[in-house]
């Protein structure tokens, strides 16, 4: 069972949602594997028929439309870089899934942030993600999941620093969001910081982490999985 598997199966535990096929990567992961980390802000046109904007105060069961996801794209501007590989920008074409309620929440607003990791995948630049999509403002608690980001481009730049260290496995232990929480006990792990981990885990029943960790318990998986190998995506 890879650490993969068992994010998928924690985040459908908290959130009570309902699962789509297709590989869950974690946000940890995502970052990990990463060459660039943006911030990239997406205007969603709204059609001229106000029918489909209504479907949105509808419980948004339908499918957004394909034509104008694509449309959205189209207009991506990147607002902030949080970390970057010289050679590595936003492909011409840019892709990334969001499941239809986030769209059609998102075309209530008129626009959309969203956080974007990418690597060169043979060759080309890559948004890295699975049936979770990406983190967005279309969500809640997106403040939060910036915020935690922020802090990760800040330790990357030298991730053994003992004070980084120390402000990751108090992130951890307070976070109460799952995104938030894989990405700090993935950078953790990349540590080998099991110790810090099990600490802010068994600090608080109520945070993310102590989830996590229970589960892993229960399933007698390791703390920590190998490294994750980037080029599978």
């Amino acid at each position: 069972m890879t650490l993969r598997t068992i994010a998928l199966a924690v985040i459908l535990l908290l959130v009570g949602g309902k699962a789509h096929a297709g590989p869950s990567y974690t946000l940890g992961r995502k970052a990990l594997c990463a060459e660039l980390a943006v911030e990239v802000q997406l205007t969603i046109p709204v059609p001229a028929s106000n029918g489909l904007h209504e479907s949105a105060e509808v419980g948004s069961a339908q499918k957004f439309p394909t034509g104008l996801v694509e449309r959205a794209m189209r207009t991506a501007k990147v607002t902030q870089t949080f970390f970057g590989t010289d050679g590595v920008q936003l492909p011409r074409n840019l892709n990334f899934y969001l499941p239809d309620r986030n769209w059609w929440t998102a075309q209530k607003n008129g626009k959309l942030r969203a956080i974007l990791f990418l690597r060169r995948v043979r060759g080309l630049p890559e948004v890295l993600f699975g049936v979770e999509g990406v983190p967005s403002d279309s969500a809640p608690a997106y403040g939060e999941v910036r915020s935690a980001v922020q802090k990760y481009a800040r330790w990357r730049r030298n991730p053994a620093e003992g004070a980084n260290l120390v402000e990751a496995e108090r992130l951890l232990h307070e976070t109460k969001n799952i995104d938030s929480a894989y990405l700090v006990w993935d950078y953790l792990c990349s540590s080998n910081q099991t110790d810090a981990i099990t600490r802010a885990a068994n600090a608080g029943a109520a945070s993310a982490a102590a989830k996590i960790y229970q589960h892993i318990q229960a399933n007698r998986y390791p703390i920590c999985s190998p490294p994750p190998d980037c080029s599978q995506w």
